[in-house]
């Protein structure tokens, strides 16, 4: 049941059958299952089959049968393909060039009663964003039915990130020593409230920064990994892949903090997990 819409709905999550000689009994069997499912439905996942020559660059030419097991499978169905953002594939054989490959195996699908739910979404395919390939052959989707209106003040707090800046600590002591502390409270307080607030101000400026940095980089490196097999440039790829995951570890930080997951160690990349505990705990708190 979402609640938001208040309306249920089925989700299937799968990871297709890469073995050619199962796919067809594998394809089958799920278009039975949602046919079952008496209600709208969405499918998500890593289905392992395309459905045009728009979904493939590189290796064997795309023929018209490539398709044909995801397209009677929609056709069963009535099922549509919601489109995407962002990355054009979403799997690559990390192959040099000449031998490259780049498909578009992972997508969202859903029928007309889950489309009639969601008016907004569809169409030029907002629900649905193809993040960058970077550490594995694939590259994550994100799948938004709907997006979460927040509100109210936040408090304030410091994140560890921040001393990956070295200027963090000049504005902490810049701030604290423009008053002077005396035995009153109200001293002590203003003295947090500035440091407080030129924090506040330094890390819009400096955090921001690393946003527009970060945006640049994967919007470049997009450009590279959505380019024609002529046209490749697997060495600008490389220079750029470790300067997202350094901005990123930044971010990482940051959503850990945020979601109080303690027991996760520092490292593990899943900073969507990161953001998805802290929304449904600033909903609880809403709540």
């Amino acid at each position: 049941m979402d609640h938001a819409v208040n309306h249920p709905w089925h989700l299937f999550a799968i990871y297709g059958t890469p073995y050619m000689e199962n796919r067809r009994e594998f394809w089958t069997d799920l278009a039975s299952s949602i046919s079952q499912c008496n209600g709208p439905w969405a499918l998500t996942g890593d289905l392992n089959v395309i459905l045009s020559k728009e979904d493939k660059m590189g290796g064997r030419a795309f023929a018209y049968r490539d398709g044909s097991i995801l397209r009677n499978f929609l056709f069963d169905t009535g099922g549509v393909d919601l489109g995407f953002s962002g990355c054009k594939y979403t799997w690559q054989n990390k192959r040099s060039s000449g031998q490259l490959v780049r498909e578009r195996i992972d997508r969202v699908t859903v029928d007309t009663g889950w489309m009639s739910i969601y008016p907004s979404g569809g169409g030029g395919g907002g629900e649905v964003h193809n993040l960058l390939i970077l550490c594995s052959d694939h590259g994550a989707m994100l799948f938004n039915s709907h997006a979460f209106n927040q509100r109210g003040s936040r408090p304030f707090r410091f994140f560890e990130a921040w001393f990956s800046d070295p200027t963090s600590l000049e504005v902490i002591k810049e701030a604290w020593g423009d008053t002077a502390l005396s035995v009153e409270d109200s001293a002590l307080n203003r003295k947090l409230t500035n440091t407080q607030n030129a924090l506040r101000g330094w890390s819009k400026n400096v955090f921001r920064d690393t946003e527009l940095r970060l945006k640049h980089l994967e919007n470049e490196l997009r450009s590279l990994q959505t380019r024609e097999d002529h046209a490749l440039d697997l060495e600008e790829e490389k220079r750029v892949q470790p300067a997202i995951l350094d901005l990123w570890d930044r971010k990482e930080s940051m959503w850990k903090q945020r979601s109080r997951e303690l027991w996760l160690q520092k490292g593990d990349r899943n900073s969507s997990f990161f953001h998805a505990s802290t929304m449904v705990r600033r909903k609880q708190n809403h709540i």
